[in-house]
């Protein structure tokens, strides 16, 4: 029998009172209950209310001059209110008696507890069988996981139960020749490599990374960034924006919301609205060609194959020792194009943040990127792997840099008139040279620093010479040129 506590407890007074009422008939009795609220109840029980004393004479007239005492024990303070709770419930569920009428809020609960478990039941054997089953495991509410946009909110959803446009499921759909990543050509794309593995958005990852490690949330797997499994209520909204804007920032919300495949009401629509200046007889003789084509040939669906993006948006570049790639600066971004094929076979995304310059390490062992925040990022060469960031320490940005020889050291210049040495095995400032005035454009080491330690920059319209000592520099000679000065005209 289902019943709350209240009504476990009356319930319990009743059965009391009719034992007394049975077998002691002429002593007094006293009553201690547990529940403030049962007392007041039992003594004058409401002639509109179900209680267990409705169509029983109230103990005032049945125990007429020897009416029984009650009195409260508190025992909160212990389990022993619990396992009193406990135990009315089961006495009550045990008997064999007419069951009670119900308050309306205590059945509304009742039945709504029945339905969610039933619910959760039927939920559980079907998630088993999806994707979803490791992000929903019942059917309460997710509100952390819906989202205002409905761009992403398509975009969780699709990653979520696995239907994307990714290459891996469309190769499954037969849409797609194969199921490699774009930019890997040897890896499936699926959701795991797209959100955890693709170099491409290495950068991007690791920023995800890093905040959500400021969230103290340690794991990085899928049912964490789409679904905050695993995670403190409180961080669950915080989490699940930052996939978000992890998502945003790779550029890849239209590919996975829409699909750019074509069929034959799309390459005729194409057809009709081709070319405006042709005749009208050209026209319908393409339609009617594409029309009159096999049936099989107009069913097959199109997919890209291949894409060129843009990789160089002006200012510097850096040929590889071998010369089989070149390194772009491509605005935000830093872009790797394969001379023999002209493809970008990497890029760097610099999470939103200008590219001011870059230099390759003689060796191709390591990729120096500086940015305008005055931050430099180390990257491995060829991985792309982001191996460390630090700031510049100039008051500004860097406007150039270079190796020597040894891909040891590196010398920057920035835009407050100062350059700086720098030791990357070590990872420390070697030298600070100032004594300059206006913006680098140049700087470079001596072929033969061990033989002759000394830098050389360009700023304005002279060449300055730093000696290198230990531990410090001194400007040794500056060669000044000479502005051309307009003819004055006649």
């Amino acid at each position: 029998m289902e019943a709350d506590v209240l009504t476990a407890e009356l319930f319990a007074i009743r059965q009391a009172l009719a034992y007394l009422n049975t077998t002691y008939t002429c002593i007094r009795a006293v009553i201690y209950t547990d529940s403030l609220s049962s007392s007041p109840v039992a003594r004058h029980p409401p002639l509109s209310s179900h209680t267990p004393f409705n169509g029983y004479s109230s103990p005032s007239r049945q125990w007429a001059g020897r009416s029984p005492c009650s009195g409260c024990l508190p025992t909160a303070i212990s389990r022993g209110n619990e396992v009193a709770d406990a135990a009315a419930k089961m006495a009550l569920s045990e008997v064999n008696i007419t069951p009670l009428p119900l308050p309306l809020s205590t059945a509304k609960r009742l039945i709504s507890k029945k339905c969610r478990s039933a619910w959760d039941r039927s939920l559980g054997d079907a998630l088993r069988a999806t994707s979803m089953g490791q992000y929903r495991t019942d059917s309460s509410p997710h509100p952390w996981i819906r989202q205002t946009s409905r761009v992403l909110d398509v975009a969780l959803t699709r990653l979520r139960i696995g239907h994307t446009t990714l290459t891996a499921h469309l190769h499954r759909l037969q849409l797609t020749p194969d199921p490699h990543c774009p930019w890997c050509r040897n890896v499936p794309e699926s959701i795991d490599h797209f959100l955890l593995q693709c170099p491409r958005f290495h950068s991007h990852r690791q920023l995800l990374r890093g905040q959500l490690i400021a969230l103290n949330v340690t794991t990085f797997d899928l049912p964490t960034l789409l679904a905050a499994a695993a995670v403190h209520p409180s961080q669950r909204p915080a989490l699940i924006r930052l996939t978000c804007a992890f998502l945003r920032k790779t550029n890849q919300l239209s590919r996975l919301i829409t699909s750019r495949l074509y069929t034959r009401a799309n390459i005729v629509a194409d057809i009709n609205n081709h070319n405006t200046c042709s005749t009208t007889r050209q026209r319908g003789g393409l339609a009617q060609h594409v029309r009159m084509s096999s049936k099989a040939t107009l069913k097959t669906n199109f997919t890209v194959e291949a894409k060129y993006d843009a990789y160089f948006t002006g200012q510097r570049v850096e040929v590889t020792s071998d010369g089989s790639a070149v390194v772009c600066e491509c605005g935000d971004s830093v872009g790797v194009v394969s001379l023999a094929s002209g493809k970008v076979t990497g890029r760097i995304q610099c999470e939103e943040d200008q590219v001011t310059c870059l230099a390759l390490a003689p060796d191709d062992s390591y990729l120096v990127v500086a940015l305008k925040s005055s931050s430099v990022q180390q990257h491995q060469w060829p991985s792309l792997e982001l191996v460390r960031s630090f700031r510049s320490y100039h008051r500004g940005p860097v406007t150039t840099m270079a190796w020597d020889t040894s891909s040891t050291l590196m010398v920057t210049g920035g835009a407050d008139s100062s350059a700086r040495v720098w030791d990357l095995v070590n990872k420390y400032c070697t030298h600070s040279l100032k004594g300059a005035s206006g913006v680098f454009g140049a700087v470079i080491f001596h072929p033969e620093l061990t033989k002759v330690p000394q830098v050389y920059g360009a700023v304005a319209n002279a060449i300055h010479v730093w000696t290198l000592g230990s531990g410090a520099s001194t400007m040794s000679a500056t060669l000044a040129g000479t502005t051309r000065q307009s003819r004055p005209s006649r």
